[in-house]
Parts: structure tokens; sequence; C-alpha cells
């Protein structure tokens, strides 16, 4: 298989946990931080949020755990947001994934971000969005359900550790639902502070409209005071509250994401206006790109914006639209349906696509003769197996061969190398059914070693 060059994946952010300001965006707070609640009402609803963390981790969550729990759930989105919220990964890539140094000093913070995230809890009243029932609901988690680490001293994290988290049902519906916006990482990892980042992740997600994220507004008007407590700011007075948003704002203006901060009002009754900045984090406009969308029934000025937003991702979607066409599938509004197949890609793998003729690929030839002897089962089994894995279309195919060999063999290889693997099921350079086959005949024939040397031989 020839070496090549890394994939750029596509980032986002899950929209209810970016809007709702979960974490503060203060780099460090109080000692005996353990527990905050704001409450603010929209839209005739009151909603009430409470966190409650503990001093042994450091307080509720702030600073970095901001930039960890973005690559948590950028990491979980790029392994096929697998149902049971689990997911492995490296300190190494989790550090990476974050747009953080990979230092000693990061690996400990690391570890003390990922168990604050675990042992702080929240519990959301009338706040969280159950986007596909279009309904508001009240629901209690925490970032990190579940948490475990490999470590040479049992404890600390260092690049080789293996990190599995499994994050909440509530995130995984969410996501999987498709309650989802594009985040620039790229954009955020620039930014210099941790404040000047969850400002602007929070930001990014309040200019968009939560019950329809395709809408997103040019100018954001907010109360300072419930913005304060929007941003988590341990802050009594509106001039300390100014004070110490004036850093980000000017790092976020001196970047271009914004044109402008106006303040109006006096003392607590101060108003504060953010000005976007016009085509910010955005993508050129292609005119090529925009008459691919009005072809299809689009209108001009949403083109615009889409192709914006999305970039080359317009034509991606286009072409996997004319793939599901000549399958026989027949939307009944093709602009609507080629729009909501950009914005959530994964919504429609089984309810949209006729996956008997989607995307299907042929395995191509590799330098791994992967093992070929057959398991000893019913030959009509193993049919119906391969028949089924045939119907599914390359993402799937990818997500179920990570799934399958992480039970199979867990630990026996490293999250990078599932990345990779996954990589090579997706473009079809590896059989992925074939793959699994050879796992299972390795498992019972006690020859992992080997099967894991060939493996390791035909990724690098």
């Amino acid at each position: 298989m020839a070496k090549k060059e890394p994939i750029n994946l596509r980032r986002f952010d899950e929209l209810n946990l970016a809007r709702l300001g979960l974490i503060s965006v203060q780099r460090t707070i109080p000692e005996n931080l353990t527990r905050w609640e704001v409450e603010h009402e929209t839209d005739g609803r009151v909603v009430r949020v409470v966190c409650a963390g503990t001093t042994e981790y450091g307080g509720v969550p702030h600073g970095i755990d901001n930039d960890i729990s973005a690559a948590i759930i950028n990491l979980f989105i790029e392994s096929g947001s697998p149902e049971d919220g689990a997911l492995t990964f490296t300190t190494y890539q989790l550090l990476r994934a974050a747009g953080l140094s990979t230092s000693v000093r990061y690996y400990n913070l690391a570890r003390e971000s990922l168990l604050r995230l675990y042992s702080s809890s929240y519990l959301i009243t009338e706040g969280w969005r159950d986007h596909p029932k279009r309904r508001w609901v009240t629901v209690g988690f925490r970032y990190v359900e579940k948490i475990e680490f490999t470590s040479a001293d049992g404890d600390t994290l260092d690049g080789k550790s293996i990190i599995r988290v499994v994050i909440p049902k509530e995130l995984v519906h969410s996501i999987r639902a498709g309650y989802i916006k594009p985040l620039d990482l790229q954009f955020m990892r620039s930014l210099e502070q941790p404040t000047t980042r969850a400002l602007f992740r929070l930001l990014d997600a309040q200019r968009v409209d939560p019950e329809d994220p395709s809408r997103t507004v040019q100018v954001l008007q907010v109360d300072l005071l419930e913005w304060a407590e929007m941003c988590k700011l341990v802050l009594p007075t509106a001039h300390r509250i100014r004070r110490a948003l004036e850093p980000a704002h000017e790092e976020l203006i001196a970047k271009g994401y914004l044109a402008s901060v106006s303040y109006s009002g006096r003392g607590k009754k101060q108003n504060i206006t953010y000005a976007f900045a016009q085509g910010v984090l955005s993508h050129p406009i292609s005119q090529e790109l925009v008459d691919v969308l009005m072809e299809n029934g689009v209108a001009e000025s949403r083109a615009r914006d889409l192709v914006r937003q999305y970039g080359e991702q317009v034509g991606e979607a286009a072409v996997r639209m004319e793939t599901m066409l000549k399958s026989g599938f027949r939307p009944r509004n093709p602009a609507g349906f080629l729009v909501d197949l950009l914005m959530n890609p994964g919504k429609y793998a089984q309810d949209g696509e006729n996956p008997e003729n989607t995307l299907s690929l042929e395995p191509s030839n590799s330098k791994l003769e992967l093992d070929r002897q057959v398991l000893s089962a019913e030959q009509g089994e193993q049919q119906r197996l391969r028949e089924e894995y045939d119907r599914m279309s390359p993402g799937q195919r990818g997500e179920y061969v990570v799934r399958t060999l992480n039970l199979l063999i867990r630990s026996a290889l490293k999250p990078l190398e599932y990345d990779l693997l996954q990589d090579a099921v997706v473009q079809g350079e590896v059989d992925g059914f074939q793959l699994i086959r050879s796992a299972s005949t390795a498992v019972i024939q006690k020859k992992l070693s080997h099967f894991i040397e060939d493996i390791r031989q035909l990724l690098y």
C-alpha cells in the first residue's frame, strides 16, 4: 500500500455543548469553586444548568478542558460515532487533536483535564435540544462517563498511554442525529490563549440558530451579566467582566474573526454587541460550486452561503447524491435533500441510500497476503455475512471493521493503527471482510502476533 498524505478530515462541534458553554473560559479558577448554577429564559423556556465538580481534580471544568472536550468530540466522530460511545486513543493523539503541545507538562494537564471531565456532573433543565424530535429536554450527564488508561507507573500519562473513554448516550445520540456544526479547528488552534479559544467556540455556536443550524447571524447582542454566566466567569462587577474578556476580544479581532466589539448601557445593564467579520472562517466562493447547488434548485444566496461554509464538500455531496440517484433513489425535494446531505453526511447511510448500489468498492491488491483460511462455519452463513458487508457504504465498512477488530484483538493494535487501518478499508485498499476472518482465525489458532506483524507491515 502506497504511503498517502493525511486526509483533511471535517471537524465539527456538537451544538448543545457549544451553545450552553458548560466549561468556564477562565484559564484558572478559585480552588474552592466546585459548583456553579445559571438560569435564564429563552423563548419562554426557563433554562437552568447546574455543574458540580470536586477539589481533588481542580474544581469545575475550565481552561484547556475546552480544548480537550473538543478533541474528544472530533476523535469520536472520526472513529465513526459508535453507538456505545466508546473510543480509544493515545495521549499523543488527544493532544494533537486538541492543538496542544506534546510535552510532559501537557501530558500531566491532559490527565487532570480528563479526570475533571469525568468527575464533574451536569444537570441541564429544559435546555438540551433533542433535535430529531424537535423538542427541548432535561438531561443529566458527565462529559466522560467512563475512563481507563495505561501508564508505565499506573497513574501518569505519557505519549504511549492508551486511553479509553465512553461519552454519554445523550451526546452520542445528538452527534449521530447530525446536531453538529462545522468547527474550524485550524483557526481555533491558532489562538494563543485558552480563554480566547473557549470564547471563540462559544461565539461560533451562539451565532447559530439552535432550531435550524443552517442559519447564522452576522451580529450578536448579549446582556453583559448573562454573557458572563454563559462564559462561567467568576467575577462580581461589570468592569472586571469587561477587563477579563478584553484580551480575547482583541485577539479575535486581530485574527479576523470579529469585525468589532461594542458596549451599550451602563453598569450592570450593559450589553455587548459582537459583529462578525464578513466571510470569516469561510471558504472562497467558487462559482462552479454555487452553480452545482443552483442546478439542483438551491437559491443563489443560500448556495453562496453554503459554499462559503463547506467549500469543496459541496462537490463531494453532489457526487454522492448523483451516485444515489443512479441507484434508483428519488428524493421528493432534490434541493432540500442535497443541502441535508451536505450538512449531515451520515444521516442517509441507511435511510436514504440504496446500499446495494452505493459507492461499492472492489478490494485492491496489497502487499499483505491476508490469510484466507475460512473458519469452521456454515458456508451459507459466511455468504450471508459477505453480502451484508458488500451492501455497506465505505464509511460503514470502515466503522464495522474497526469495531469488530476491537472486539477480537482489543489493544493489540494502537489507536493510530486502527485509524490507518480504517482509512485503508474506506479507500478500498484492504478487504475488510477478509481481514476480520483472518483476525478470527489468528485468535482461534493462537497466531495473533503473526497477524499483528502482518498488519503493521501493511500499514507502515
